[in-house]
């Protein structure tokens, strides 16, 4: 059992580490199979990934806190621990011609040479600084987590419940977007989503300032309704970086070039 942060710091590190694995290798497949294809069709296979990622939002924020509650949460982690195992169920199914596992100090070094050589193109390493400055600067997920469980007293239960909600707005988010924006110029889509995400994120203010409770709105209601209208933003953005991304990542570094900008 961890008793220190640095073991609770190295046990993190060590499971964010294959998780960063597992993703680099999704980010791969996905982008590879967007190579040559039409914008439309990069945009349908990107929302059929936020569409996968949000149902597993929706389900696991009901089981997660109904189990903190119910049997702890170190009793908790025990049983996530094992939700991993379906990752590697999965890699059963994908459709690959086997080849010789070997990997060399020369092959390392001509895919970094690939990805430098990449990155100093205007066309790469732009959008690599425009998205960097997009999701690079902080932000105050963090506090506000903090002031929504130890001001408000928000219980676990209904923590989960306002991240099934958010779950719901990413497919509701992955609808509008296939179904009415991806024609949609990116220049457009970067400057009006921005703003409306970032009019919805002052809306925390009001919270915190208390004024919902001045005009007769409950915390519980206002929360989980900013929480929604924010997140449906927020996906309408990330989707866009995605189709973006995508699209501009040249072939046979797709996969580390996509995770290095999405990273």
């Amino acid at each position: 059992y961890v008793t220190t942060s640095v073991g609770l710091t190295v046990l993190l590190v060590t499971s964010q580490f294959g998780v960063a694995f597992n993703d680099v290798i999704v980010d791969g497949l996905v982008v590879e199979s967007s190579q040559g294809k039409s914008k439309a069709f990069a945009t349908h296979f990107q929302t059929l990934c936020v569409v996968g990622n949000s149902i597993g939002v929706i389900v696991t924020s009901f089981i997660g806190g109904y189990l903190i509650e119910t049997i702890g949460s170190q009793d908790t982690y025990y049983v996530l621990a094992f939700l991993p195992i379906f990752i590697m169920i999965c890699t059963c199914f994908i459709d690959e011609k086997p080849t010789a596992m070997q990997i060399r100090c020369d092959s390392i070094k001509i895919q970094t040479g690939r990805l430098w050589g990449a990155l100093k193109q205007p066309n790469i390493w732009k959008p690599c600084l425009f998205i960097f400055l997009m999701f690079g600067a902080p932000n105050a997920d963090q506090g506000f987590f903090f002031f929504v469980t130890n001001s408000l007293n928000i219980e676990p239960t209904f923590l989960g419940f306002v991240t099934a909600a958010t779950g719901i707005a990413g497919l509701i988010g992955a609808f509008i977007f296939n179904m009415f924006l991806q024609d949609v110029s990116f220049k457009k889509m970067f400057f009006f989503v921005s703003i409306a995400v970032s009019v919805l994120g002052l809306l925390q203010l009001i919270l915190i300032f208390r004024l919902n409770v001045s005009v007769g709105i409950s915390d519980k209601v206002f929360l989980i309704s900013t929480k929604t209208a924010s997140f449906v933003g927020r996906n309408l953005l990330r989707l866009t970086v995605f189709v973006f991304a995508a699209r501009v990542c040249p072939k046979d570094i797709e996969g580390t070039l996509f995770a290095t900008i999405m990273g």
